[in-house]
């Protein structure tokens, strides 16, 4: 999974440029081509029902073949405010044609659009499909998008709440597992559903990415004989870290020109160019004067409990802020509380084990199924007496 040649970057960018020029786009929606001649007539003969359906993919259709260059995208707010922000087509393009090649998406795929059109991983799936000439098989976004299908995509792309819940009923996980590629974005895999994932044939990727890098710009291969703890960056990204440890990604196959993008994220760099996610600069928790990052913590935990959590924390007067397991249910078993303290004196240091434990009905997700931290704290606030 090295980096391709700068000429293969070049060769993309060429074929990208091409495609701005001619514009000669096209997708199958329903088994019907579609283009920027036929879009209006296809949208009128469509049934109330289906085009209700497929509303959100013929705005963002004419949004794409209108004369702006740019298109409008709103962020997931997991990490602060949702922002709406303006990609170029032109670069969204060169990501698609990126995608295509490493997945050898074509005329003939089939690609499952069951995601938010508001957010860039649906906005790019349907890009990848115009630039091949595939088909789309569109249903509305759901916890269940594969339980109306007869026969599976070849290309599917989910959040992890979505794959959770396919892979919990067995006619849904029988038709993935008969697709030929799963990605899955928007926020981290709990160590169950990956383990689900090691006895699928389907190839299954973890995605890194994020809106201002038009979707993922590195994979995680999840099983088969290439499964890795590690992501590897796609053709044309090179990677470094800031002073304290944050992922500075330049892609010089989207911008070529620049600029150069520092995250929050805070990873571990191999000599090879792969990465381990750590956690964010932005979800730190300073306890006592010690910086305290909650995601480690969630993976070491959710691996041996199995059990929905998080790690939060709460104002006080002696830490500043004191750290908080949160459990998802209205209320914690008998028994529990001694074997997660027990638990967590295995797995954790000192000064990395939860003070307190609180309940919540249910942990608090964004719209493509990200934990919501903030809307956690705010929950915090208002539960009732600790644990």
């Amino acid at each position: 999974m090295a980096l391709v040649s700068l000429a293969n970057s070049q060769e993309l960018t060429a074929k990208s440029q091409q495609l701005t020029a001619n514009m000669s786009e096209h997708l199958y929606i329903d088994s019907v081509r579609v283009d920027t001649e036929s879009l209006e007539p296809f949208a009128r003969g469509l049934t109330s029902e289906r085009r209700a359906v497929l509303q959100p993919l013929l705005a963002f259709l004419r949004e794409w073949w209108g004369n702006e260059e740019y298109v409008t995208v709103q962020t997931s707010g997991s990490t602060g405010t949702p922002k709406r922000i303006r990609l170029t087509k032109c670069a969204m393009r060169r990501s698609g044609l990126r995608s295509n090649r490493y997945f050898q998406i074509e005329a003939g795929t089939r690609l499952l659009l069951a995601m938010d059109l508001r957010y860039i991983g649906a906005k790019m799936m349907v890009v990848r499909a115009l630039l091949a000439g595939a088909e789309l098989i569109v249903v509305p976004p759901s916890s269940h998008p594969l339980a109306t299908l007869s026969v599976a995509p070849h290309f599917v792309s989910l959040v992890p709440l979505q794959l959770h819940h396919t892979l919990e009923a067995p006619a849904e996980r029988k038709l993935l597992s008969q697709a030929e590629q799963l990605i899955i974005g928007g926020g981290a895999i709990h160590p169950a559903v990956e383990a689900q994932l090691s006895t699928l044939p389907v190839a299954a990727y973890a995605t890194y990415g994020m809106t201002e890098t038009i979707s993922h710009i590195a994979l995680r291969r999840l099983n088969g004989p290439h499964a890795s703890p590690l992501f590897y960056p796609l053709e044309g990204v090179h990677l470094s870290q800031g002073s304290d440890g944050e992922l500075i990604i330049e892609d010089r196959l989207l911008y070529p020109e620049g600029p150069t993008l520092k995250t929050h994220d805070l990873v571990e760099l191999q000599p090879d160019g792969g990465f381990t996610i750590e956690g964010r600069a932005d979800n730190i928790i300073n306890s006592g004067g010690v910086k305290i990052s909650p995601e480690p913590i969630e993976r070491k935990l959710s691996a041996t409990l199995g059990i929905p959590l998080s790690i939060s924390w709460v104002t006080d007067a002696a830490l500043g802020q004191k750290l908080v397991l949160v459990l998802e249910g209205d209320n914690l078993p008998e028994g529990l509380a001694k074997s997660l303290d027990e638990t967590c004196e295995q797995l954790l240091p000192p000064y990395h084990r939860p003070k307190e434990i609180r309940c919540v009905a249910q942990l608090p997700h964004n719209d493509n199924g990200k934990l919501d931290r903030r809307a956690l704290q705010q929950l915090l606030r208002s539960t009732a007496s600790p644990h």
